[in-house]
Parts: C-alpha cells; sequence; structure tokens
C-alpha cells in the first residue's frame, strides 16, 4: 500500500525541472515573507542606503559654496569650508572642482585663515603618526598640516554631520580627501596657490 501512495503522489508531480523551479520560488517567496529575511535584510538595505548617501550625498549638499569676493583675481584658489565639509577649487575666479573633505577634530582643529601651498609629496608618510599620507599638499608647514587622501572620508563626513560637527569626528588637523580627490587636487595645486580656510558657520 504503501508503495502504491509513493508511487501516485510522483505520478501526480513528477520532477520535471519546470515543477523544481515552481517549488523553490515558493519557498523563497517563503522566506521573504519570514521574519529572518526582514532582520537579515533591514539592517543591510540601512547600510547600503548610508553607503550610497555617504558617497553622493556630499556632493549635493556642496553644490552651492560662495566664491570669497576678489577670488578672480588669483589664478587658482582652493578654499576649504569647515561647516560644509567640502574644498573647492577655483581657476580665474571659475568654480573647477569640488571636493568632500575632512578636517580637524575638537583636539586638533584646522585653522581658518589665507596660507598657501609651500610644498607637495606624493608619498609622504607622517613621522609624528607613522602613517601614510599620500598626494600631500602642505600649506601650513609649523604644524605640518596638508591635503592628503584618506580611507573612509565619505562615511566620515556623513557622521560629522549628522553628528552637528561632533568634536570626536576628524582629523588631526589636516585636510583628508578621498583617494580620487586628493590625487586631483595634487595636480591642481601649484607651489604658492593660495589656500582660504573659512568657517561659514561663523
Amino acid at each position: 500500500m504503501e508503495s502504491d501512495s509513493k508511487e501516485e503522489s510522483l505520478a501526480a508531480k513528477p520532477e520535471t525541472l519546470e515543477n523544481l523551479v515552481e517549488e523553490t520560488g515558493k519557498k523563497g517567496w517563503k522566506f521573504l515573507r519570514s521574519v529572518w529575511f526582514w532582520v537579515i535584510a533591514g539592517p543591510v538595505n540601512m547600510l547600503i542606503a548610508a553607503l550610497v548617501i555617504a558617497w553622493f550625498f556630499p556632493f549635493i549638499f556642496m553644490s552651492f559654496p560662495e566664491a570669497p569676493a576678489g577670488i578672480e583675481k588669483y589664478s587658482k584658489v582652493i578654499l576649504i569650508d569647515k561647516f560644509r565639509q567640502g574644498g573647492y577649487a577655483y581657476e580665474n575666479g571659475i568654480l573647477k572642482k569640488r571636493f568632500v573633505v575632512l578636517t580637524g577634530d575638537g583636539e586638533h582643529d584646522t585653522p581658518t585663515g589665507t596660507f598657501k601651498v609651500t610644498r607637495k609629496d606624493k608619498d609622504y608618510v607622517s613621522k609624528q603618526y607613522d602613517a601614510p599620507m599620500p598626494y600631500s599638499v602642505f600649506f601650513i608647514d609649523s604644524r605640518g598640516i596638508a591635503m592628503h587622501a584618506s580611507f573612509a572620508v565619505g562615511p566620515k563626513w556623513l557622521l560629522k554631520h549628522w553628528s552637528f560637527h561632533h568634536p570626536y569626528i576628524g582629523s588631526h588637523g589636516c585636510v583628508r580627501l578621498t583617494t580620487l580627490g586628493a590625487w586631483q587636487m595634487f595636480k591642481f595645486a601649484d607651489i604658492g596657490t593660495p589656500v582660504i580656510v573659512i568657517d561659514t558657520r561663523r
């Protein structure tokens, strides 16, 4: 009797490729509707969304820079805004590039003022922190402050804004950029190019 019932069930639903796909689809749909799927997918989706925002939102936020008066008299100027956490490269008064940046934290503030590029070093390594600083463009030699490449600048930019410029988030005074941004800044900046650091909150 048992063998007859097995034969009947096999005859009713043969193991064809079509039936296997159908059964797999049903199981997949059940998993999508399960609590476990949303427990896993919820945080993953939030992480993906945060990363997308971290890479693209800064450029939307930084799309309204205010050029300082008289900037057109310089052939090249680099403007760093500590509030927007943005870098702006001007040539003959025209904005050429925007950069996501990360300035100093509460204990190592990036000074405001007008400076100039003093030296450049593509493969610089910090002696104080024993850390690589690729594409370094120095503009405050007395404190070893430079614009240079660093990791995770986009997500840290987002955290700095979400935390309303929390004093623990930032650099040791340098202006950090993404690797691509630092490379572009390195190519743009010449020795003697003015670097204006402002804070539009004040």
